[in-house]
């Protein structure tokens, strides 16, 4: 059974390597918007600044003492001319190490994220999720996360 924890600086390097593994997925299903190689330097300052910010958290799922899985999740709030004021929090990346998918690790992590955000009294929780990556949509849809709208694009 995985242990769950909040994610410190000393992660960093497992953290970069997971999210290492999510892109290499993402890059297989949209190879014309993910990199094929990220840049390590770039990548560790992009979750190190998750670390160090008030509103957002880092969790790890640890098996055997070794980092195998991860959230982030970040709060916000939205009111423009046309929408009511919400207060979200928003799951930016959620992996796990392929070998141990589909062994409920993500749903514990899922499961984590929203603990937190509840925690913060926000009204809602927000992801972005490809529609590619089936086993992930499957997942959120499993705990009730809904599509609420489309993004759409074409490449001229």
């Amino acid at each position: 059974m995985p242990s769950l924890r909040h994610a410190t600086q000393d992660d960093l390097l497992a953290i970069c390597r997971l999210g290492d593994e999510v892109n290499l997925h993402h890059y297989h299903g949209a190879p014309e918007v993910f990199l094929s190689e990220l840049d390590p330097e770039r990548m560790a300052s992009f979750w190190g600044d998750f670390l160090t910010q008030g509103d957002a958290a880092i969790y790890v799922a640890e098996v055997d003492s070794a980092v195998v899985g991860f959230v982030v999740v970040t709060q916000g709030e939205e009111r423009t001319a046309f929408t009511q004021a919400i207060a979200f929090a928003k799951i930016i990346s959620l992996g796990v190490t392929e070998t141990l998918r589909g062994q409920g690790i993500g749903t514990l992590l899922l499961e984590q994220a929203e603990a937190w955000s509840r925690e913060r009294g926000v009204d809602e929780i927000r992801l972005n999720v490809w529609a590619f990556n089936q086993p992930a949509v499957e997942m959120y849809q499993k705990h009730e996360f809904a599509i609420r709208s489309h993004q759409l694009a074409k490449r001229i």
